[in-house]
């Protein structure tokens, strides 16, 4: 579970499907791993700091 002190530019928004949250973690790519979306989530991606 990510600790709210490690999230980023987080944005919640309604859309014809229901309602939509977005998120961005800054974590060290060890993390990548451990990457479990279980029922909710829909895709992920490592990109670096600056993009």
């Amino acid at each position: 579970m990510l600790q709210p002190e490690v999230l980023v530019r987080p944005q919640v928004y309604q859309s014809r499907h229901g309602l939509v949250c977005f998120f961005a973690a800054h974590l060290p790519a060890a993390a990548a791993g451990q990457v479990r979306f279980r029922d909710e989530g829909q895709g992920w991606v490592l990109m670096p700091p600056e993009a």
